[in-house]
């Protein structure tokens, strides 16, 4: 809260540390380095192609000023969303922030995400976000 304290109206957080768990919860045990890389490389790729210098497009670890986010219409209800909340706000010039955190590899459950069917719909939708997409 303390970033919004100071005029801020986005706070995105980024990933500090990625820190790995295993399945019965030891640091580091476990190997999840895949994913690891993938989130690197897609967050360089958002970076260069949509030209914001912001570390992390992935997380949902946000907060944000009522007020403006009353000012953007969204289309998005799914992962990309994320990316389309980051892209208005910056559009519309909001002051937008980022704050450190550890991001820790879940410990129950497995993700319902599929690389290989998301990431192609992602890259699409980032394609037009950035090229074509006007919306202010």
């Amino acid at each position: 809260l303390e970033k919004i304290r100071e005029g801020y109206d986005l706070v995105l957080a980024y990933k500090t540390k990625y820190q790995l768990v295993d399945t019965d919860g030891l640091e580091g045990a476990r190997s999840e380095k895949f994913d690891y890389v993938i989130s690197i490389l897609g967050n360089w790729t958002v970076r260069v192609l949509s030209r914001l210098p912001y570390k992390n497009f992935n997380t949902s670890f946000r907060i944000l000023r009522r007020e403006k986010w009353l000012q953007i219409a969204t289309k998005e209800n799914r992962k990309f969303f994320d990316l389309e909340t980051i892209l208005k706000f910056s559009r519309k010039h909001f002051r937008i922030t980022e704050i450190p955190v550890t991001f820790y590899e879940r410990r129950l459950g497995t993700s319902k995400v599929s690389f290989l069917k998301e990431a192609p719909r992602y890259f699409g939708k980032l394609m037009w976000y950035v090229f074509f997409d006007t919306e202010v």
